[in-house]
Formats: C-alpha cells, sequence, structure tokens
C-alpha cells in the first residue's frame, strides 16, 4: 500500500505491468489480478512461438499452402483457447463434463460466419473441432477411413475433373 493504493505488479519475461486501484476497491483489485494473469498467459504463448527447429518439423507436399499461415491461424487459436481459460474456466470440466457442447458452440460459429464473413468465428469453429477431439463424449472414436469411407466433398476438386 502506499498513500491507499494497492499496487498491482505482474512480470512476465521482458514486460512489467503496474496498475494502481484505491484500496477500498477489493472488486476491482480482484478482476485486476484476475486480467493481467490472463495477459501474462497470452504472451507466454507469444514467446513461445518459433520454438521448434525448422528440422523437427515436416514440410508439407502441397507447395500451395502457406505453412506460416497456418503457423500463424494455429497460433492465434492458442491464444484464444487461453483467453477462454480465463474467461469460462478449465476447458476438461467444461467439455468432458458436458456442460459446453462443442458441437452446438460450433455450428453457432458457421451460422454467424456465413452471414458476417469475420473469419474469427472460423477460428473459433477449429477450436471447438479441437476441444471436441480432445474431450470425446462418450461413444466417439477415432478409426482411419479410405475414399469409401468418406464423408465427401462439396464441389469438383482438379483431380476429380
Amino acid at each position: 500500500m502506499v498513500h491507499g493504493i494497492f499496487l498491482s505488479a505482474i512480470t512476465a519475461k521482458k514486460y512489467s505491468v503496474i496498475i494502481a486501484v484505491p484500496r477500498q476497491s477489493r472488486q476491482i483489485r480482484r478482476q485486476t489480478t484476475y486480467w493481467l494473469s490472463a495477459l501474462v498467459a497470452v504472451q507466454s504463448r507469444f514467446s513461445m512461438i518459433g520454438s521448434l527447429e525448422s528440422s523437427e518439423v515436416k514440410r508439407m507436399e502441397d507447395k500451395s499452402i502457406n505453412e506460416q499461415k497456418i503457423n500463424e491461424i494455429i497460433s492465434r487459436c492458442k491464444k484464444a483457447l487461453d483467453v477462454s481459460y480465463f474467461k469460462y474456466g478449465e476447458a476438461r470440466k467444461n467439455y468432458a463434463g458436458g456442460r459446453v457442447d462443442a458441437l452446438g458452440s460450433l455450428d453457432k460459429c458457421l451460422i454467424k460466419f456465413n452471414k458476417t464473413q469475420n473469419t474469427e468465428y472460423l477460428q473459433d469453429a477449429i477450436n471447438y473441432l479441437l476441444l471436441r477431439m480432445l474431450f470425446p463424449l462418450p461413444g466417439d472414436h477415432y478409426t482411419p477411413t479410405d475414399s469409401d469411407g468418406s464423408a465427401g466433398i462439396d464441389g469438383t476438386p482438379i483431380n476429380m475433373e
């Protein structure tokens, strides 16, 4: 305490954040600490980008796909999952426990994307699919299929003309 002011500070690597909050406002102090913790978690994810050696990663066969763009999308998805942890709580409790329906949430994202064309909803859709894979419900399973078992595609690919 400094002259009736509570100083909240969190340091993460190069970054320091100090916020002064009036002493009598405990709720604001708790919210400030909560959001600063979220900031530190997100910042730590930023520092992990590019930590893999390029020799550890197998390059894709299709050179028309921008792998850097894929890495950026995955990075944004991870950051969004970090923020969701602080906003909604632990993913295992929400998804494995059935409190949140990942596929129902996915449908909402796709409907919203179709209305707005905002690709943030597609990023959220990726995360909902990932969460369903990470926390499958009873009866869910992974069985690789060949072309006969495929769900199919919408359109005609170049190799099938």
